[in-house]
């Protein structure tokens, strides 16, 4: 019994210091994107364009930023490129912060013309770059980005940004195989004699999302014997037909096509993800809130 009388004296005198506070549920300090929690933190995933919008005292948070992924080459194609992946463990949220999804570059319809890159992601400060489209026939390079797109025989592979991704693969001199594109965290592999496209180079793993994740996948090379794509999103290349697009915020690149009659891949959409605590987790959140430390940490007023 004295016990919960002590107990009941003191809330009182809580609140009497902090008479504002009534006692509920945690609230998330930020708004914005698909919200979801995993292991004590609090997670905004953003798939479109968007505001991160936080309260006024600031919190220090991780952010993962993955741009566009390149589109495939056409006519003795390469694999795009994927979109640059970038990240960091210690970001401070305060205020409204731009978020900006990088899109998909376009995979070509046009005989001997590379893919076009994909576009940046940017969220406040950071910026990640997007992939480089995949060359095509008669020495159309692949194109510079994130990672780099590949490139058939007679060119040259589009480079990464250290940091982000990776090269884009060769061709094979006299031979009408792609390269593939430039992954997050491996170069595109060469084609191989007798047209066999590279293989896209593998993205990057990250747990920011609760799950382990591979984001940035380059796209496959074109070919008689067509490539897959990177493991994180790249698209295989194609011998006709349409080649598979990268994927959808992973920022995989597109593939590329071996023919002139069809389509490459188109680079697939990026992402940016934020993660924090959780704010009130814990009983050291929950004495905060009632005395009023901190007033926009997620209490409930």
């Amino acid at each position: 019994m004295k016990k919960l009388i002590t107990i009941l004296l003191l809330i009182g005198l809580l609140g009497i210091i902090n008479p504002n506070v009534s006692f509920g549920a945690f609230t998330a300090d930020c708004t914005g994107g698909t919200i979801t929690h995993s292991g004590g933190k609090t997670i905004h995933t953003f798939n479109t364009s968007s505001t991160l919008a936080c309260g006024a005292e600031s919190q220090i948070g991780e952010v993962l930023v993955v741009a566009g992924g390149g589109g495939g080459g056409f006519a003795e194609g390469a694999g795009g490129g994927a979109g640059g992946v970038t990240s960091t463990v210690s970001y401070t949220l305060t205020g409204n912060i731009s978020v900006v999804i990088g899109s998909g570059g376009y995979g070509s319809t046009v005989d001997s013309t590379a893919g076009t890159s994909g576009t940046n992601s940017t969220f406040g400060t950071i910026t990640a770059t997007g992939g480089g489209g995949g060359g095509a026939y008669e020495g159309k390079n692949g194109l510079n980005g994130g990672s780099g797109g590949g490139t058939e025989r007679t060119g040259t592979p589009g480079t990464g940004i250290a940091g982000q991704g990776f090269a884009g693969g060769s061709g094979v001199s006299g031979d009408p195989g792609g390269g593939g594109g430039g992954g997050a965290s491996q170069v595109g592999a060469n084609s191989q004699a007798g047209s066999i496209g590279g293989k896209g180079g593998d993205g990057a793993t990250s747990t920011i999302s609760g799950s382990a994740v591979r984001y940035g996948g380059g796209g496959g090379g074109g070919g008689d014997t067509p490539a897959n794509g990177g493991v994180g999103g790249g698209g295989a290349g194609c011998n006709g037909g349409t080649c598979a697009s990268g994927t959808d915020n992973l920022g995989g690149g597109g593939g590329g096509h071996r023919t002139n009659s069809g389509k490459a891949g188109n680079g697939g959409i990026g992402v940016i993800i934020v993660s924090y605590t959780t704010p009130g987790a814990g009983t050291g959140g929950l004495i905060r809130c009632l005395v009023g430390i901190g007033k926009s940490r997620g209490c409930v007023r």
